[in-house]
């Protein structure tokens, strides 16, 4: 079961879409704030009521993804990513997950 919820940490990037709205991403990629409390403790990762606490380790993309490192949860390899544009007013989360038991 894979959802998304909220709890704290500590160290953050601050990224600004193209309405210089505030998109602050925490270790394990969530949001702390935004502009005005409107994203207060958001985006939290649970799988199996575990939650995802990924270092965020890196930028791609010209420093516009956050990128939050690999944790394992219930036998997963978890990784995510969010990418605020420029020229838009949006973030996309990207969610990794891969089972690293199957083989193709």
């Amino acid at each position: 079961m894979l959802t998304l919820s909220g709890t704290a940490s500590a160290s953050s990037i601050s990224l600004y879409d193209s309405k210089s709205y505030l998109y602050d991403i925490y270790d394990g990629c969530y949001m702390s704030d935004g502009n005005g409390d409107s994203y207060d403790g958001m985006y939290y990762l649970f799988i199996n009521n575990a939650q995802y606490t990924g270092t965020r380790s890196v930028t791609e993309d010209y420093g516009r993804e956050a990128v939050c490192g690999p944790q394992s949860i219930s036998g997963l390899n978890v990784a995510r990513k969010v990418f605020v544009p420029t020229t838009e007013n949006w973030a996309r989360y990207l969610e990794i997950l891969s089972n690293p038991l199957v083989r193709l």
